[in-house]
């Protein structure tokens, strides 16, 4: 007799850190959905400025990229995809460094440029929030384990 696979044992919300896999997933899409807007928000204005900068350039592309990375990731940890694990580890790592060095040169240029004048504190807790979200990413993805079939369904072996 050939056991088939039920659509239900295959989607299993019980298993070990489900949950917090679609949470994060869900955090994820709305930080890079949030990065693409004020990316895109800030070519509007570099256009409407006549801004024509390579540095501009950089601040365009480089959030864009990281944005929609993020929205993928996310999304693939909501599905519960078996290659999320990976793919969200690479891209949670390469933006947790790209927001700490973004955010110390944001701090560094604040300090040299306005000494003695205390930023707002939307400069200080957003790129916070976003380390703390990268951070957490990461741990949760990494303790997480991908729902694995049951050795009964393995193809027999040859």
């Amino acid at each position: 007799m050939i056991q088939t696979l039920e659509p239900l044992d295959a989607d299993q919300s019980h298993v070990p850190g489900a949950t917090a896999v679609r949470v994060i997933g869900i955090l994820l899409i709305l930080q890079g959905g949030w990065r693409l807007y004020s990316t895109i928000k800030f070519v509007l204005l570099a256009f409407e400025r006549g801004l024509n900068n390579n540095a501009a350039v950089f601040a365009v592309i480089t959030p864009s990229v990281m944005g929609l990375l993020t929205v993928s990731v996310g999304i693939l940890l909501v599905r519960r995809d078996h290659s999320a694990k990976v793919f969200g580890l690479v891209v949670c790592s390469i933006a947790l460094v790209y927001q700490v060095f973004t955010s110390a040169s944001l701090f560094m240029s604040l300090y040299v440029l306005v000494p003695g004048r205390t930023p707002n504190a939307l400069v200080w807790a957003l790129p916070a929030v976003y380390i703390v979200l990268f951070v957490a990413s990461i741990i949760v993805i990494a303790r997480w384990r991908p729902y694995q079939l049951p050795d009964y369904y393995a193809p027999p072996p040859r």
